[in-house]
């Protein structure tokens, strides 16, 4: 269950195919009504990371909690407060909460331009920006005896990610593309594992050029800030982007 109601009901208001009847509330108190998501401000979606569970005797108090805890989102229903995002909002000393207006729109657009990119050791200025310049005869390309490399969008806000479209290099190196897992997370990244954020896709491999541009999607989509491309193989094959798009929902 997510925040009382059904994954593939929250999908639905996710991309806008259920109606979402939201007012907000007045002098910084939190409106009665139960079971609605209420958040700490405008969001293009609720990440499902940093749940916390706790009994509250009204909404009032849940918000409080919620605020205490840097949350960004909560609903409260018999007694109980859930709460999303704990540790991702901004500890305020007074929290506005208003409901959460899911976008109605099933438009995607690309949201990897012009954003903070980050990955492991490059080879010869083929640096991580080299992926999103929309120079096909540029790429990033991870440096020579480096295991197990990465690449890495932060989008800069909280998105609902529905696909990631990847193309590699395309000559005869591309075999080196395998092994491939994308995913979403919710919190910058510590260290180079990714294994907590949620996997939105996965390549086995090895690529061949005839397969052109890799598409990974979900059907609901992740909702997280940061988008990372991991090779996890143990070898020492270089990870080569040529060109990567992250499509969200458009707000």
């Amino acid at each position: 269950m997510l925040f009382g109601v059904s994954r593939a009901s929250f999908a639905l208001a996710s991309l806008g195919l259920l109606a979402a009847p939201f007012v907000l509330p007045t002098d910084g108190e939190v409106a009665p009504d139960e079971d609605l998501p209420m958040v700490s401000r405008p969001l293009n979606c609720i990440p499902e990371g940093g749940r916390v569970e706790r009994a509250a005797a009204s909404s009032v108090l849940c918000a409080s909690m919620c605020q205490h805890l840097s949350g960004l989102a909560f609903i409260f229903s018999g007694g109980l407060c859930d709460m999303r995002g704990v540790g991702l909002g901004q500890n305020l000393k007074s929290q506005t909460f208003a409901r959460f207006h899911a976008s109605n729109s099933t438009l995607l657009q690309d949201v990897s331009r012009g954003k903070p990119v980050e990955a492991t050791l490059a080879y010869y200025g083929e640096v991580a920006s080299k992926a999103v310049d929309d120079d096909m005869a540029t790429m990033y390309h991870s440096a020579n005896d480096i295991s197990s490399p990465w690449w890495l969008v932060d989008m800069q806000d909280f998105h609902l990610v529905l696909a990631v479209d990847v193309l590699t290099r395309q000559d005869a190196t591309s075999y080196r593309f395998h092994d491939i897992e994308i995913r979403v997370g919710t919190k910058p990244r510590i260290g180079q594992d990714f294994s907590t954020w949620a996997l939105l896709g996965e390549y086995q491999g090895p690529y061949t050029v005839a397969e052109g541009r890799l598409n990974f999607t979900s059907d609901s989509g992740l909702c997280g800030r940061y988008v990372v491309i991991h090779k996890t193989s143990t070898d020492t094959d270089h990870l080569q982007l040529r060109d990567v798009k992250v499509y969200v929902q458009r707000p």
